[in-house]
């Protein structure tokens, strides 16, 4: 699905229509996105397999654990990519 346009504009009117997306962009931020953190306990249950097999799979590198220390965990979105990627 390639959807390709040519604009052919002057200067000034490229610098008019940018300024008024700065304008839209400054009055209304887009939000983060927020991005769901799971333990490696909650990430086994979520990837439904036992917390020893989740384990085999996180050193193996086909999950990527995030943090640091005692302090780690998945996100969830990555965590979804690496089940349908292996599929």
């Amino acid at each position: 699905m390639d959807n390709k346009v040519i604009l052919i504009s002057t200067m000034d009117e490229m610098e008019q229509t940018f300024a008024k997306i700065i304008e839209k962009l400054s009055k209304n931020p887009p939000k983060p996105i927020e991005r769901k953190m799971l333990s490696r306990q909650q990430a086994a249950k979520f990837c439904r397999m036992s917390y020893h097999t989740f384990g085999v799979h996180v050193r193996s590198g086909r999950f990527i654990e995030r943090g640091m220390g005692r302090k780690k965990f998945f996100y969830e979105d990555e965590l979804i990519m690496a089940i349908s990627s292996q599929k």
